[in-house]
């Protein structure tokens, strides 16, 4: 499994679109935030996040999620599998900017230059509301607010190559 992971970690990273980024998860109950940062790597229908100054480590491919911490495979509940889920899902279709299926799943309006999308059938169990700066087609920060006030807020800085 872990040879398995690395193998496909290095075909993501070396034919995909791997960005800096910035992650501000804001709890409304606490009225804190943390932060984090990491990379981010976009394939189609995959998504690697590595996190900074952690062992983390994130590996989203065909609607299978695989999370590592200290070298190992964590097992993770239903509802938090759920969860993850939904947010990569969400992540995946923003970066593909496929409109069809953006507009099948979100009522989407563009206030100020921002994109807000609106969840609309399941979605709307979880998320308020998504909003989305993008730079032509690169996304460049996406805020999404969950139904308990909870805020992520993603920042994608420059491309690494």
């Amino acid at each position: 499994m872990k040879i398995l992971l690395i193998v496909s970690f290095l075909v993501v990273t070396l034919f995909s679109d791997t960005y800096l980024f910035h992650e501000k998860r804001y709890s409304y109950v606490f009225d804190d935030s943390i932060v984090l940062d990491g990379i981010i790597t976009f394939d189609v229908n995959n998504i690697f996040i590595k996190y900074n100054n952690s062992d983390k480590e994130i590996f989203y491919e065909d609607s299978i999620i695989t999370l590592k911490e200290n070298a190992k495979v964590v097992e993770l509940s239903v509802l938090q599998t759920q969860q993850i889920k939904i947010f990569l899902d969400i992540l995946v279709l923003l970066n593909e900017n496929n409109e069809i299926i953006l507009n099948n799943k979100f009522d989407i309006t563009t206030i100020n230059e921002k994109i807000v999308l609106v969840p609309k059938y399941e979605l709307y169990k979880h998320i308020e509301k998504i909003i989305v700066t993008r730079d032509g087609n690169k996304l460049e920060v996406i805020q999404v607010t969950l139904l308990n006030h909870d805020t992520i807020t993603i920042s994608i800085d420059h491309e690494i190559h």
